[in-house]
């Protein structure tokens, strides 16, 4: 099973460096519309059966670029990480960057039931995780394909991959880029096969 993981392209937030999960819902500004398009180019040559969406504008917009014409399937699970009071805020301000690394790590230390304040813990990240890939084990057999976010994605990898890096930050996807990831039949062990894909020419 081969498994197509998209972090949205730039946004307006990421543009105003701002924290996005749940309170502002920005669009794609025009770098990010072209890193997606750079996106459609790299999967042209590899069919995915069902592609699940976070439901916010970003990865809509995104997904829409990558796969015109196809269904997206929306999955309110892979929706970005809850950061709380920080959303809307900016993450240049050191006391808002301080509170934000302060969380991220205390999971990496394994302390999953740490949270944003007003946000989420990384234990229940892990339960919506657990959710979108049972539904797309279920429904696909050969491929699958999941627009969302850099927190949440990190956290799959974090979680799940074998091969994943040392740190959490180390799993960290770039705005517009894909991660390929694979697992056996019958398997629970998930296996990074290229990360951070930008272009074709990063494609080995």
């Amino acid at each position: 099973m081969k498994y197509y993981f998209f972090r949205h392209g730039e946004s307006e937030a990421n543009k105003a460096k701002l924290f996005a999960s749940t309170k502002i819902d920005p669009s794609l500004t025009k770098n990010g519309k072209q890193q997606a398009a750079n996106m459609c180019e790299v999967m042209k040559d590899f069919p995915v059966e069902r592609i699940y969406v976070s439901p916010l504008k970003r990865t809509k917009e995104t997904a829409g670029i990558i796969f015109p014409g196809k269904v997206l399937m929306i999955e309110e699970s892979l929706r970005e990480t809850d950061v709380g009071l920080l959303d809307g805020e900016s993450y240049t301000a050191p006391a808002n960057w301080k509170k934000y690394k302060d969380v991220v790590d205390a999971w990496e230390s394994g302390n999953h039931s740490a949270r944003f304040e007003g946000g989420e813990s990384n234990v229940e990240i892990k339960a919506r995780i657990v959710k979108f890939m049972s539904r797309a084990n279920k429904e696909c057999k050969e491929s699958a394909a999941f627009v969302a976010h850099s927190d949440i994605l990190r956290s799959f990898f974090w979680f799940f991959c074998e091969n994943r890096g040392k740190t959490m930050q180390d799993n960290y996807m770039d705005k517009g880029r894909l991660t390929i990831v694979s697992r056996e039949p019958n398997s629970s062990i998930y296996r990074i096969e290229n990360f951070n894909i930008e272009t074709l020419t990063n494609y080995d």
